[in-house]
């Protein structure tokens, strides 16, 4: 059986080493095993929990030992939430993959496939070259290694067709596999980045039994989960904040009953609703035992014995402590200090044994949440302590130097919370500040320095950490709204929000906590979570009305709200916000930021004039965006945003114009175009997707104006072409999606009118998928579970116009329950009366062809009901 992969330090005397008093919990183990049975239909959780130190990781250690020592059968694999990576599901499934993958060889076909998906997801425009490292979920020379390797840069909704032809070539003599990949693809292909990782947990949990079955396994199968409470505060900091897959333990627990799994915790597992668990207290070792060690140890005077034995309060963490201090002091006049009543007080005297030197490289190493030599040398060479440099194999001796897998060193955390603590106390925390910022400028230099998304992930979670601990906290706060503003549509958005989330949990001081809780809101609402949006939004207003320098950031928030009220049709609300931005607006400002939010908000309003059939209203306020937008222009020749907000401005006044208007809409329509080609050419950031969007819209308004079928067509085209670009990059971007699904729906009504019905079934196909993401992503956006519902009632006239009634009827009556649910969410939506007049309306004359008069008669009456509550 391969070696355990905990990093066993045999030359070292720990606590450990000597495993005394677990007897009970090891037992509770051993009869695991021995009861194991792979047809369970109820997991075996066994939960071993205790205070910090008191060796749950020692006792989950000492167990896999065991397994390798004896040579027997049993399967294992282990996670330790230590590792805040492995909080995430994603992160903690592939290190549990490719663990037994290499122990045992375990084949994870569908999950490797799935992650292959996932990983093109979350990384779009990234393709392995021969100096990159290997892609890191796939195992070297394997097929999908190959496959992904070969793929072109064709990401997100791209990457199936190609997969599914090199699958098909390949697997010709494997058809079972061969069908099941093709249907894992095809699953796969239009979820979201966040569904396809949800979906992770269910290929996983496949392999898993597929393995158990075909191998008819009798031996017993474990995971180890040490330090679950790391992930449990993980999950509740972050819940409702992003992927849902953040509470993934207990769903994988849930699902894979014929595995034994042991739980450490430091407080005792209790899940409602859960499946049992079978707790067991560690508690602090008994004198006998302490002794016995200490023995071991070779400590052989009698008070110091009985001494150190007291003091370690029967914790092995302060038992290896103690020892260690011990080894380092003249042993012979080794005193313990009476008044050193608290555990706290055992790690300061461990310090006081140490040379000065030594003391404080420690404490800057303490700051790092990890370190590797190459680091080690540079924090020395910054902060000179005096240590030699060349002595770093007598520094990592000690029993709470801990060396971690793929990351190098660290601190046991009780030491280093000692650690920090002094550091804080010189000169005010102004060292700790100041260790944090070179590590923050360590990491910003690593992220410049490389391309692999995987490791950008990494090193912007450990830039964010220390930036928000750093003496330059204006700067990082600065850099990070950067980083987000830039990156949130092309990475990793989930860690983006977990780091900002962090940063905040970090942080006291309100002048940096309002600009950080409006980037989190920001962020939510661009992936249209507007509940917890709104919810942030609002506590960033409390931190940003008490500095008086905060205006635009107040300004600019208020606007975002006021945009997801509309989207969640809460009009009065989103009215006043928007009526007390403009009322603020004196006009007296020269700052590009300022021009760009007032011209926004005016635009906003028209929207929601226009909304109430207030034209004449909803004109005069285009109008006055287009002031603000001209006045900024003339101040700001190359600003891109303004003369993206110009575009907005002359399309939504178009739009205001209306057909009735036909020439003035058109010209209103041309100048949109000219300030869209504008904005273009002035664009800075490739990442400016709210431009390319709202540019893709004025091609979806010249479709709908246009007479001629064939620019209709080369209009519906473009603006279609134009979203995909951006959903390519960024798919999760729930305004992308809506304005995509209505020139989806609108093409294919073209269509249907063409009789092109081929097409429109096509496009209709599309169109579902779309709305059925925005509904995953953003359940309380009024205007797309609207459009969704009205898809199916615009779809049924095609199947009218081929006498296909009965078809009709089916998707007329999807439109109703779509309409119910649309009510459950967003009850005042403006237009859903008459949606409703109109699907009734349309079930009224499909009935009547049926020749159902009943049917078709309280049809019309109920559409009758809906059209005078409009008129109302």
């Amino acid at each position: 059986m391969p070696p355990s992969s905990f990093n066993l330090r045999p030359h070292l005397t720990v606590a450990n080493r000597i495993f005394t008093d677990r007897e009970e919990h090891a037992t509770a183990f051993h009869e695991a095993l021995a009861t194991y049975d792979a047809l369970r239909r109820e997991p075996m959780i066994l939960n071993y929990f205790g205070l910090g130190g008191i060796g749950k990781t020692a006792l989950l250690r000492k167990l896999t030992e065991e397994l390798v020592q004896s040579n027997c059968d049993v399967m294992y694999t282990h996670i330790n939430f230590e590792n805040t990576d492995h909080h995430r599901l994603s992160s903690a499934l592939l290190q549990m993959k490719k663990d037994l993958h290499q122990r045992y060889k375990i084949p994870f076909r569908s999950f490797e496939l799935a992650y292959s998906v996932f990983w093109k997801k979350l990384n779009p425009g990234f393709l392995p070259n021969a100096k990159e490292s290997a892609i890191p979920f796939l195992d070297e020379g394997s097929l999908l290694e190959k496959f992904i390797s070969e793929l072109e840069v064709v990401p997100y909704f791209s990457i199936v067709p190609p997969l599914l032809k090199k699958i098909e070539d390949a697997f010709t003599s494997h058809p079972v596999w061969s069908k099941e990949s093709k249907a894992i693809l095809t699953t796969l292909e239009d979820k979201s980045i966040i569904e396809t990782e949800d979906l992770l947990l269910h290929y996983f949990k496949t392999d898993i039994l597929r393995h158990i079955h075909t191998s008819q396994l009798s031996h017993p199968f474990v995971i180890f989960f040490d330090s679950y409470e790391l992930f449990y505060q993980s999950s509740q900091r972050h819940r409702g904040r992003s992927s849902t897959a953040l509470n993934w333990v207990q769903h994988l627990i849930k699902t894979l009953p014929s595995i034994i799994w042991v739980v450490g915790s430091r407080d005792k597992m209790s899940w409602e609703d859960g499946p049992s668990v079978s707790t067991h207290q560690l508690n602090e070792l008994p004198d006998d035992d302490c002794l016995m060690f200490l023995q071991a140890c070779g400590i052989d005077c009698e008070d110091s014995l009985h001494d150190i034995a007291r003091m370690s309060y029967g914790v092995p963490y302060y038992l290896d402590l103690m020892v260690d201090m011990y080894q380092k002091s003249n042993q012979s006049k080794f005193v313990v200090d009476p008044r050193s009543n608290s555990p706290l007080e055992i790690s300061k005297k461990f310090l006081d044994c140490l040379d000065l030197n030594e003391r404080e490289t420690l404490k800057v190493l303490a700051v790092p949440n990890f370190w590797s030599l190459d680091l080690y040398i540079k924090l020395m060479k910054e902060f000179n302590t005096g240590f030699p440099v060349t002595a770093y194999d007598h520094l990592i001796t000690s029993s709470f130097i801990l060396e971690e897998e793929h990351q190098g060193w660290q601190i046991h955390p009780l030491m280093r919370k000692c650690l920090i603590e002094e550091l804080k106390q010189s000169s005010n925390g102004y060292f700790t500040r100041r260790i944090h910022s070179f590590m923050w400028a360590y990491y910003l230099e690593q992220l410049e320095d490389t391309a692999h998304p995987h490791l950008i992930n990494d090193l912007f979670k450990e830039a964010s950490f220390h930036g928000a601990h750093s003496e330059e906290l204006d700067a990082y706060v600065a850099w990070m709204m950067e980083y987000v503003n830039r990156y949130k549509s092309t990475r990793d958005v989930i860690s983006i929000g977990q780091a900002i989330t962090d940063a905040i949990h970090s942080l006291s001081d309100s002048k940096q906590l309002g600009p950080l809780h409006r980037l989190e809101g920001d962020l939510l609402f661009y992936q249209g979570d507007y509940l917890a949006a709104l919810e942030v939004y609002d506590v960033a207003l409390q931190h940003l009305l008490a500095l008086p320098s905060n205006t635009l950031s107040i300004l600019e928030t208020k606007s975002n709200m006021a945009e997801i009220y509309i989207q969640m049709s809460r009009y009065d609300k989103a009215s006043r916000l928007l009526e007390e931005i403009i009322s603020s607006d004196s006009g007296d400002y020269v700052d590009i930021a300022y021009f760009s939010s007032f011209s926004l908000s005016y635009i906003r309003l028209g929207k929601l004039k226009l909304r109430y059939d207030k034209g004449d209203q909803a004109i005069r306020l285009y109008e006055l965006a287009l002031v603000h937008c001209e006045k900024g222009i003339s101040l700001h020749p190359g600003s891109a945003t303004l003369y993206a907000n110009m575009g907005l401005a002359y399309e939504k006044l178009g739009e205001a114009y209306g057909a009735e208007k036909s020439l003035v809409q058109f010209e209103a329509y041309v100048h949109s175009l000219q300030a869209y080609e504008q904005a273009m050419q002035h664009v800075t950031d490739e990442n400016d997707y709210w431009t390319i969007v709202n540019y893709g819209m004025m091609h979806k308004r010249l479709a709908e104006y246009h007479q001629d079928p064939e620019l209709k067509d080369a209009h519906f085209t473009r603006a279609i072409q134009m979203y995909n670009h951006v959903l390519k990059k960024s798919s999760t971007f729930v305004e992308c999606l809506e304005k995509k699904g209505h020139a989806l729906v609108d093409y294919m009504i073209h269509k249907i009118d063409d009789a092109d019905f081929e097409k429109a079934e096509i496009l209709f196909r599309q169109a579902v998928n779309v709305f059925e993401t925005i509904e995953q992503l953003s359940p309380y956006r009024a205007s797309s579970r609207n459009r969704h519902a009205s898809l199916y009632t615009h779809f049924s006239k095609g199947l009218m116009k081929q006498h296909n009634f009965e078809s009709a009827l089916s998707h007329l009556q999807q439109s109703l329950h779509l309409y119910e649910k649309m009510v459950e969410y967003t009850p005042d939506y403006i237009y859903l009366n008459n949606s409703l007049q109109r699907t009734h309306q349309m079930l009224g004359d499909v009935y009547d062809c049926l020749g159902d008069a009943l049917q078709s008669t309280s049809h019309y009456q109920m559409s009758t009901t809906y059209d005078q509550v409009n008129i109302s």
